[in-house]
C-alpha cells in the first residue's frame, strides 16, 4: 500500500514564500529557544530574507517524502500539575519545546490538510469556537432539565496522560480514512518515525531517548490530531442518540480536546456511554481513570451508581471541567466565590511589583496590570453560568 501511495504524483513548488511569511507570523513570540538556540523572534524579524530558503528545504520535503532529522528532536519540560506533589513523578505535565524551524513546516502543512471536524461537539483547538462554548452547553442544558423536575447526569472522563499515549500507527490510519493528500500522509507518517527527546530539569539535560508513542505537547500539528483520535468515539455516541438531545439537536457529549463530558437523563444511557468509551479506549490502548472520572447528579436521585473497567465511578457534588466547578446547587455562587479568590491572590502576588494605591506604580500602570493579569482571571468562565443578581454584585465589588 506505501508503494502505491509514493507512485502517486507529488506536486513541485507545493510551497510559496507567502506560505512561509504566513507561518512565521503564527508563531508565539517569548517562548522558550529550541535545543538549537532558535525562536520565534529570529524568524520574525527575518522572515523576508528567510522565506526563500525555507520555501526550498519545505519544497524539497515533499517532493522526497523526507523530513530532516532536527524536525524530530524536541527537549521536554515537566511542569508540575496544579496542586500536586512535587515528590511523585506523576505529577508532572511534559511539555515538548520542539525545533522552531519544524513548527513553521507544521503550520504549512496544516491548512493543506483541510481537516474539519465531523462532530459539532468539538469544541478545542477549533477556528471560530470558543472551549467555553462546551460549558455553556452544560449549563443551559442542566437548566431546561432541572426546569421540567428531571434527573440530570453531568459525568466528566479523565483521561490518563492523553496526548502521551496515542499510538501512531492508530492516528495514521485514521488520518488515512481523511483522504487527505497521500504525499502529506507519508510526509506526516516520516515526521512521526525516529522521534527523540532529552529532558530538562535543573538547567540539566538528558541523554536523548527514543519516542514511539504520544503526540508531543507543543507540537503545531499534536492537538489536532488527538482530535482525529477521539472523534469517532463522539461520533459513535451521537449516531446511537447516546446522550442528551435538545429538541432534535444532539448535545450530549460537549468536549474540548481531551475533556470530554457526557450529559445525560437516563442513568442506563450513561452507563452504555461508559462502556462504549470503555470499549474504544481499550481498542486504542489507552486508560480512563474511573476513580478521578466523576459524575454529578442533579435532582433527586436515589441508588444511581456506575462503572468503568468493572470499578465504581466516583459520584461527587461537585467537579470542575475547563476551570469551572460544576455543582446541582448554587453553582453561580460556588464559581464566583473561586473567581474572587484566585483574582485575589493574583492581586497580592502583583503587589509586591508596585501595583498597590500608595507609594508604588503611577495609577495608569497599575490599572493596566489589573485589567491584564487579574479582571481576566475573575471574569473567566462566569459567562458560561447562570448568575443571579446576588451573584454580580458580589463579584462587581471585588472588581
Amino acid at each position: 500500500m506505501l508503494k502505491t501511495l509514493e507512485d502517486q504524483e507529488i506536486p513541485s513548488d507545493y510551497f510559496t514564500s507567502a506560505d512561509i511569511i504566513k507561518a512565521i507570523e503564527e508563531l508565539n513570540m517569548n517562548k522558550s529557544p529550541d535545543e538549537f538556540g532558535l525562536c520565534a523572534e529570529h524568524l520574525k524579524f527575518s522572515k523576508n530574507e528567510i522565506a526563500p530558503y525555507l520555501t526550498k528545504l519545505f519544497n524539497n520535503i515533499i517532493e522526497t517524502l523526507k523530513t530532516p532529522g532536527t524536525f524530530k528532536t524536541g527537549i521536554l519540560f515537566p511542569v508540575l500539575k496544579k496542586d500536586k506533589d512535587p515528590s511523585d513523578v506523576n505529577s508532572y505535565r511534559g511539555i515538548t519545546v520542539t525545533p522552531v524551524i519544524g513548527k513553521v513546516f507544521e503550520y504549512c502543512i496544516l491548512p493543506k490538510l483541510n481537516l474539519q471536524n465531523i462532530t459539532n461537539l468539538q469544541f478545542g483547538f477549533t477556528k471560530g469556537l470558543n472551549p467555553l462554548i462546551s460549558s455553556f452547553i452544560i449549563s443551559e442544558s442542566k437548566y431546561d432539565q432541572t426546569r421540567k423536575n428531571s434527573e440530570f447526569y453531568m459525568g466528566f472522563l479523565d483521561v490518563k496522560s492523553a496526548f502521551d499515549v496515542v499510538q501512531h500507527d492508530i492516528i495514521l490510519d485514521k488520518l488515512l480514512d481523511l483522504n487527505i493528500p497521500s504525499f502529506l500522509w507519508l510526509v506526516i507518517k516520516d515526521l512521526y518515525s525516529n522521534l527523540s527527546t532529552k529532558v530538562k530539569w535543573q538547567g540539566d539535560l538528558s541523554e536523548k531517548f527514543s519516542v514511539h508513542q504520544g503526540v508531543r505537547q507543543g507540537g503545531i500539528l499534536s492537538t489536532h490530531l488527538y482530535k482525529i483520535f477521539v472523534q469517532d468515539l463522539l461520533l459513535e455516541l451521537e449516531r446511537n442518540s447516546l446522550g442528551l438531545n435538545t429538541g432534535n439537536i444532539f448535545v450530549g457529549t460537549p468536549t474540548c480536546a481531551d475533556d470530554m463530558a457526557f450529559i445525560e437523563t437516563n442513568r442506563d444511557n450513561l452507563q452504555i456511554m461508559l462502556n462504549v468509551s470503555e470499549r474504544y479506549s481499550k481498542q486504542h490502548h489507552y486508560k480512563i481513570h474511573p476513580t478521578k472520572t466523576k459524575i454529578v447528579t442533579c435532582g433527586k436521585v436515589t441508588n444511581a451508581d456506575w462503572t468503568l473497567y468493572d470499578t465504581p465511578v466516583t459520584i461527587s457534588k461537585e467537579a470542575t471541567h475547563l476551570g469551572i466547578t460544576r455543582s446541582w446547587k448554587k453553582e453561580g455562587e460556588i464559581n464566583v466565590a473561586n473567581r474572587i479568590k484566585l483574582a485575589r491572590r493574583t492581586l497580592y502576588a502583583l503587589m509586591g511589583s508596585g501595583v498597590h494605591g500608595t507609594n508604588g506604580l503611577d495609577p495608569v500602570t497599575s490599572y493596566k496590570i489589573y485589567n491584564t493579569y487579574v479582571l481576566p482571571r475573575l471574569l473567566y468562565g462566569l459567562e458560561a453560568i447562570p448568575l443571579n443578581k446576588t451573584n454580580n454584585i458580589t463579584a462587581g465589588i471585588f472588581s
